[in-house]
Protein backbone atom coordinates (compact mmCIF):
# COMPACT_ATOMS: atom_id res chain seq x y z
CA UNK A 1 0.00 0.00 0.00
CA UNK A 2 1.53 3.18 -0.53
CA UNK A 3 1.16 6.93 1.48
CA UNK A 4 0.16 9.60 -1.04
CA UNK A 5 0.47 12.99 0.95
CA UNK A 6 -1.05 15.95 -0.50
CA UNK A 7 -0.07 19.42 0.63
CA UNK A 8 -2.72 22.39 -0.23
CA UNK A 9 -6.30 21.15 0.51
CA UNK A 10 -7.95 23.67 -1.75
CA UNK A 11 -10.19 23.09 -4.36
CA UNK A 12 -7.56 21.17 -6.63
CA UNK A 13 -5.97 19.22 -3.77
CA UNK A 14 -9.20 18.53 -2.00
CA UNK A 15 -10.68 17.20 -5.75
CA UNK A 16 -7.30 15.02 -6.23
CA UNK A 17 -8.11 13.30 -2.75
CA UNK A 18 -11.60 12.35 -3.66
CA UNK A 19 -10.29 11.21 -7.27
CA UNK A 20 -7.54 8.77 -5.80
CA UNK A 21 -9.44 7.62 -2.83
CA UNK A 22 -12.34 6.07 -5.61
CA UNK A 23 -9.77 5.19 -8.45
CA UNK A 24 -7.05 3.61 -6.08
CA UNK A 25 -8.95 1.91 -2.93
CA UNK A 26 -5.54 0.47 -1.81
CA UNK A 27 -4.03 3.82 -1.41
CA UNK A 28 -3.67 5.81 1.59
CA UNK A 29 -4.36 9.58 0.87
CA UNK A 30 -2.87 11.80 3.49
CA UNK A 31 -3.66 15.57 3.31
CA UNK A 32 -1.76 18.23 4.74
CA UNK A 33 -2.51 22.30 4.87
CA UNK A 34 -0.94 24.93 7.37
CA UNK A 35 -4.63 26.48 7.45
CA UNK A 36 -6.11 24.79 10.13
CA UNK A 37 -9.90 25.71 8.90
CA UNK A 38 -8.63 23.74 5.57
CA UNK A 39 -7.38 21.14 7.25
CA UNK A 40 -10.68 20.41 9.53
CA UNK A 41 -12.91 21.17 6.18
CA UNK A 42 -11.10 18.57 4.23
CA UNK A 43 -10.95 15.42 6.78
CA UNK A 44 -15.05 16.45 7.57
CA UNK A 45 -15.61 16.36 3.75
CA UNK A 46 -13.69 13.04 3.15
CA UNK A 47 -11.64 14.42 0.52
CA UNK A 48 -8.65 12.58 2.08
CA UNK A 49 -8.61 9.71 4.61
CA UNK A 50 -5.90 10.62 6.73
CA UNK A 51 -4.45 14.29 7.65
CA UNK A 52 -0.59 14.90 8.55
CA UNK A 53 0.63 16.06 11.61
CA UNK A 54 2.72 18.71 10.25
CA UNK A 55 5.08 18.85 7.09
CA UNK A 56 7.68 16.60 8.58
CA UNK A 57 4.85 14.19 9.45
CA UNK A 58 3.80 14.30 5.76
CA UNK A 59 6.89 14.19 4.62
CA UNK A 60 8.24 11.24 6.69
CA UNK A 61 5.13 9.05 5.33
CA UNK A 62 4.77 9.46 1.55
CA UNK A 63 5.58 7.03 -0.95
CA UNK A 64 4.32 10.00 -3.43
CA UNK A 65 3.85 13.57 -2.19
CA UNK A 66 2.07 15.76 -4.55
CA UNK A 67 2.53 19.26 -3.73
CA UNK A 68 -0.53 21.60 -4.53
CA UNK A 69 0.92 24.99 -2.68
CA UNK A 70 2.36 28.53 -3.68
CA UNK A 71 6.43 28.90 -4.41
CA UNK A 72 6.94 30.13 -0.63
CA UNK A 73 5.60 26.34 0.83
CA UNK A 74 7.71 24.32 -1.36
CA UNK A 75 10.60 26.72 -0.67
CA UNK A 76 10.22 25.28 2.80
CA UNK A 77 9.25 21.64 1.88
CA UNK A 78 12.52 21.33 0.05
CA UNK A 79 14.68 23.15 2.65
CA UNK A 80 13.04 22.13 5.66
CA UNK A 81 12.19 18.64 4.84
CA UNK A 82 13.95 17.74 1.60
CA UNK A 83 16.64 15.75 3.28
CA UNK A 84 13.63 13.57 4.78
CA UNK A 85 12.21 12.97 1.80
CA UNK A 86 12.61 8.73 1.24
CA UNK A 87 14.82 7.39 -1.37
CA UNK A 88 12.33 5.43 -3.23
CA UNK A 89 9.91 8.43 -3.12
CA UNK A 90 8.05 10.12 -6.08
CA UNK A 91 7.82 14.35 -5.60
CA UNK A 92 5.00 15.57 -8.12
CA UNK A 93 5.00 19.52 -8.08
CA UNK A 94 2.05 21.35 -9.26
CA UNK A 95 3.45 24.73 -8.34
CA UNK A 96 3.97 27.35 -10.78
CA UNK A 97 7.06 27.26 -12.60
CA UNK A 98 9.22 24.31 -12.42
CA UNK A 99 12.87 25.13 -13.26
CA UNK A 100 13.08 26.53 -9.35
CA UNK A 101 11.32 23.22 -7.76
CA UNK A 102 14.31 21.23 -9.73
CA UNK A 103 16.97 23.07 -8.59
CA UNK A 104 15.68 22.32 -4.83
CA UNK A 105 15.15 18.94 -5.91
CA UNK A 106 18.92 18.96 -6.81
CA UNK A 107 20.29 20.36 -3.64
CA UNK A 108 18.18 18.69 -1.16
CA UNK A 109 16.54 15.56 -1.88
CA UNK A 110 16.84 12.67 -4.30
CA UNK A 111 16.83 14.70 -8.12
CA UNK A 112 15.39 12.16 -10.23
CA UNK A 113 12.50 11.71 -8.52
CA UNK A 114 11.23 14.92 -8.55
CA UNK A 115 8.50 15.04 -11.75
CA UNK A 116 6.95 18.89 -12.33
CA UNK A 117 3.45 18.83 -13.51
CA UNK A 118 0.20 20.99 -14.20
CA UNK A 119 -3.41 20.07 -13.97
CA UNK A 120 -5.28 22.09 -16.89
CA UNK A 121 -8.81 21.65 -15.90
CA UNK A 122 -12.23 23.74 -17.44
CA UNK A 123 -11.78 26.57 -15.68
CA UNK A 124 -15.56 26.39 -15.77
CA UNK A 125 -16.20 23.99 -13.04
CA UNK A 126 -13.09 25.41 -11.06
CA UNK A 127 -14.48 26.67 -7.23
CA UNK A 128 -12.97 27.98 -4.26
CA UNK A 129 -14.47 25.46 -1.31
CA UNK A 130 -13.46 22.27 -0.46
CA UNK A 131 -17.15 21.55 -0.13
CA UNK A 132 -17.73 21.46 -3.89
CA UNK A 133 -14.49 19.43 -4.54
CA UNK A 134 -15.20 16.47 -7.22
CA UNK A 135 -13.59 13.43 -8.12
CA UNK A 136 -14.88 14.28 -11.69
CA UNK A 137 -12.99 17.62 -11.89
CA UNK A 138 -10.21 16.31 -13.94
CA UNK A 139 -12.22 14.34 -16.34
CA UNK A 140 -10.27 14.54 -19.52
CA UNK A 141 -8.01 17.41 -18.20
CA UNK A 142 -4.44 17.69 -19.40
CA UNK A 143 -1.94 16.58 -16.89
CA UNK A 144 1.34 18.15 -18.10
CA UNK A 145 4.22 16.08 -16.95
CA UNK A 146 7.71 18.01 -16.99
CA UNK A 147 10.76 16.35 -16.67
CA UNK A 148 14.53 17.06 -16.66
CA UNK A 149 16.97 14.59 -18.39
CA UNK A 150 17.82 12.77 -14.89
CA UNK A 151 14.00 12.35 -14.44
CA UNK A 152 14.45 8.20 -13.92
CA UNK A 153 11.68 6.11 -15.97
CA UNK A 154 10.32 5.03 -12.48
CA UNK A 155 8.68 8.25 -11.26
CA UNK A 156 7.86 9.06 -15.22
CA UNK A 157 5.73 5.90 -15.04
CA UNK A 158 4.34 6.75 -11.26
CA UNK A 159 2.98 10.47 -12.78
CA UNK A 160 1.44 8.99 -15.67
CA UNK A 161 -0.26 6.47 -13.90
CA UNK A 162 -1.20 9.06 -11.37
CA UNK A 163 -2.90 10.98 -14.53
CA UNK A 164 -4.76 8.03 -15.87
CA UNK A 165 -6.41 7.54 -12.38
CA UNK A 166 -7.78 10.53 -12.34
CA UNK A 167 -9.27 10.61 -15.87
CA UNK A 168 -7.05 12.66 -17.24
CA UNK A 169 -4.92 12.76 -20.57
CA UNK A 170 -1.21 13.03 -19.89
CA UNK A 171 1.15 15.59 -22.21
CA UNK A 172 4.94 15.61 -22.02
CA UNK A 173 7.49 19.26 -21.68
CA UNK A 174 10.88 19.59 -21.19
CA UNK A 175 11.29 22.14 -17.81
CA UNK A 176 12.86 24.64 -19.53
CA UNK A 177 9.66 24.71 -22.21
CA UNK A 178 6.76 24.68 -20.24
CA UNK A 179 8.32 27.38 -17.50
CA UNK A 180 8.61 29.38 -20.52
CA UNK A 181 4.74 28.78 -22.18
CA UNK A 182 3.55 29.43 -18.54
CA UNK A 183 5.13 32.24 -17.50
CA UNK A 184 4.02 34.08 -20.42
CA UNK A 185 0.17 34.31 -19.78
CA UNK A 186 1.48 34.16 -15.91
CA UNK A 187 2.65 37.51 -16.17
CA UNK A 188 0.32 39.00 -18.43
CA UNK A 189 -2.28 38.22 -15.82
CA UNK A 190 -0.50 39.75 -13.10
CA UNK A 191 0.53 43.01 -14.87
CA UNK A 192 -2.74 42.98 -16.52
CA UNK A 193 -4.93 43.01 -13.14
CA UNK A 194 -2.10 45.15 -11.04
CA UNK A 195 -2.46 47.89 -13.57
CA UNK A 196 -6.21 48.13 -13.76
CA UNK A 197 -6.66 47.78 -9.75
CA UNK A 198 -3.58 50.22 -9.68
CA UNK A 199 -5.36 53.05 -11.79
CA UNK A 200 -8.45 53.08 -10.36
CA UNK A 201 -7.70 52.89 -6.93
CA UNK A 202 -5.50 56.23 -7.95
CA UNK A 203 -8.19 57.59 -9.56
CA UNK A 204 -9.89 60.54 -7.45
CA UNK A 205 -13.27 58.93 -7.74
CA UNK A 206 -12.07 55.65 -6.52
CA UNK A 207 -13.91 55.97 -3.42
CA UNK A 208 -17.24 56.23 -5.76
CA UNK A 209 -16.17 53.80 -7.99
CA UNK A 210 -14.78 51.05 -5.52
CA UNK A 211 -18.80 51.12 -4.14
CA UNK A 212 -20.22 51.11 -7.67
CA UNK A 213 -18.18 48.25 -8.91
CA UNK A 214 -16.25 46.63 -6.61
CA UNK A 215 -17.66 43.38 -7.67
CA UNK A 216 -16.24 43.31 -11.06
CA UNK A 217 -12.97 45.47 -9.96
CA UNK A 218 -12.67 42.17 -7.75
CA UNK A 219 -13.49 39.48 -10.49
CA UNK A 220 -11.46 41.15 -13.15
CA UNK A 221 -8.23 41.47 -10.85
CA UNK A 222 -7.89 38.27 -9.05
CA UNK A 223 -4.74 37.15 -10.08
CA UNK A 224 -2.67 39.92 -8.10
CA UNK A 225 -4.05 37.62 -4.87
CA UNK A 226 -0.86 35.83 -4.39
CA UNK A 227 1.75 35.64 -2.15
CA UNK A 228 4.77 35.08 -4.14
CA UNK A 229 4.11 37.26 -7.22
CA UNK A 230 7.59 39.19 -6.80
CA UNK A 231 9.45 35.69 -6.93
CA UNK A 232 7.20 34.77 -10.16
CA UNK A 233 8.13 37.55 -11.70
CA UNK A 234 11.83 37.41 -11.41
CA UNK A 235 11.49 33.64 -11.69
CA UNK A 236 12.80 34.81 -15.51
CA UNK A 237 13.21 38.67 -16.11
CA UNK A 238 14.28 38.23 -19.61
CA UNK A 239 10.70 36.79 -20.78
CA UNK A 240 8.61 39.03 -17.96
CA UNK A 241 10.19 42.31 -20.08
CA UNK A 242 9.10 40.37 -23.19
CA UNK A 243 5.82 39.76 -22.29
CA UNK A 244 5.42 43.70 -21.14
CA UNK A 245 6.88 44.71 -24.18
CA UNK A 246 4.32 42.73 -25.92
CA UNK A 247 0.93 43.49 -23.91
CA UNK A 248 2.44 47.21 -24.06
CA UNK A 249 2.48 47.23 -27.74
CA UNK A 250 -1.06 45.73 -28.02
CA UNK A 251 -2.34 48.87 -25.63
CA UNK A 252 -0.98 51.38 -28.00
CA UNK A 253 -2.34 49.69 -30.95
CA UNK A 254 -4.89 50.02 -29.57
CA UNK A 255 -4.89 53.97 -28.14
CA UNK A 256 -3.58 54.79 -31.69
CA UNK A 257 -6.88 53.02 -33.37
CA UNK A 258 -9.16 54.92 -30.46
CA UNK A 259 -7.15 58.30 -31.61
CA UNK A 260 -7.88 57.20 -35.25
CA UNK A 261 -11.04 57.11 -34.89
CA UNK A 262 -11.06 53.69 -36.48
CA UNK A 263 -14.47 51.88 -35.01
CA UNK A 264 -14.70 49.69 -38.38
CA UNK A 265 -10.75 48.82 -37.30
CA UNK A 266 -11.32 48.47 -33.58
CA UNK A 267 -14.57 46.80 -33.99
CA UNK A 268 -13.25 44.32 -36.46
CA UNK A 269 -10.52 43.73 -33.81
CA UNK A 270 -12.10 43.55 -31.14
CA UNK A 271 -14.56 40.93 -32.66
CA UNK A 272 -12.29 38.36 -33.70
CA UNK A 273 -10.93 38.43 -30.33
CA UNK A 274 -14.13 37.60 -29.20
CA UNK A 275 -14.69 34.89 -31.60
CA UNK A 276 -11.23 33.61 -30.61
CA UNK A 277 -11.89 33.55 -26.70
CA UNK A 278 -14.99 31.43 -27.02
CA UNK A 279 -13.58 28.90 -29.37
CA UNK A 280 -11.02 28.47 -26.50
CA UNK A 281 -13.44 28.44 -23.95
CA UNK A 282 -15.43 25.95 -25.93
CA UNK A 283 -12.53 24.16 -26.29
CA UNK A 284 -11.25 24.01 -22.60
CA UNK A 285 -14.95 23.05 -21.23
CA UNK A 286 -14.93 20.49 -24.20
CA UNK A 287 -11.69 18.87 -23.03
CA UNK A 288 -10.43 19.40 -26.71
CA UNK A 289 -6.77 19.69 -26.45
CA UNK A 290 -5.06 18.23 -29.68
CA UNK A 291 -6.59 21.02 -31.90
CA UNK A 292 -4.03 22.30 -34.55
CA UNK A 293 -2.02 25.88 -33.74
CA UNK A 294 -4.03 28.46 -36.01
CA UNK A 295 -1.91 31.39 -33.98
CA UNK A 296 -0.51 33.78 -36.82
CA UNK A 297 2.91 32.96 -37.11
CA UNK A 298 4.57 36.60 -37.64
CA UNK A 299 7.97 35.86 -37.79
CA UNK A 300 8.19 33.06 -40.29
CA UNK A 301 8.86 30.96 -36.76
CA UNK A 302 7.06 29.11 -35.07
CA UNK A 303 6.40 31.44 -32.01
CA UNK A 304 7.12 28.61 -29.08
CA UNK A 305 10.72 27.09 -30.71
CA UNK A 306 11.65 31.01 -30.90
CA UNK A 307 10.58 31.90 -27.51
CA UNK A 308 10.86 28.66 -25.33
CA UNK A 309 12.47 25.91 -27.74
CA UNK A 310 11.21 22.42 -28.34
CA UNK A 311 7.81 21.01 -27.76
CA UNK A 312 8.50 17.41 -26.24
CA UNK A 313 5.63 14.86 -26.64
CA UNK A 314 5.55 11.47 -25.46
CA UNK A 315 6.98 9.98 -28.40
CA UNK A 316 10.03 11.47 -28.22
CA UNK A 317 11.02 11.06 -24.39
CA UNK A 318 13.19 8.86 -23.10
CA UNK A 319 12.25 6.40 -20.66
CA UNK A 320 14.78 6.46 -18.16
Amino acid sequence: MSNVVIVGLDHIGASLGLALQRAVPEWSIWGADLDRRRRQQAKKAGVVGELARNLRHAVDIADIIIINSDLTMRETIFQNQGKDIKEHAVVIDLTTLKQRGLDLARQYSPERSYIGAQIVVNPHTMKDDIASASHALFTNALFCIVMSKDTDGRSLKCAESLAGYIGANPLFFSTEEFDGLRHGPAMMSVFAAASQFKTLRNSPGWTDVSRVAGPEIVQATTSIDQEDLTDLVFANKDATIYWLDQVIAELMAFKKMISNGDREEIGTDLNQLREDWTILSRNLIDGIWNNKDDSPDRQGVSFGKLMFGRFWRKDERHDG
